[in-house]
């Protein structure tokens, strides 16, 4: 989804999805939200969720262990 049209009015309405899976619109939210996309995963080509997680600035993914 382009959202390069947008104003900010239109962009704080958006809604997303925190934490407490809850929808609430981003004006709404604690803290600063990055969306990470279907399609930056395609792009990406990563193949796990914390591969994907590593997309999101300042967010760190570690392995404890060889199964966690």
């Amino acid at each position: 989804m382009d959202l390069g049209w947008l104003n900010l009015e239109q962009l704080a309405r958006i809604k997303v999805s925190t934490v407490a899976r809850k929808e609430v619109e981003v004006r709404k939210t604690a803290a600063a939200v990055h969306v990470i996309t279907a399609e930056d995963i395609r792009r990406s080509g990563v193949r796990s969720i914390p591969e994907a997680l590593r997309l999101a600035p300042g967010v760190e993914v570690a392995r404890i262990d060889s199964r966690r």
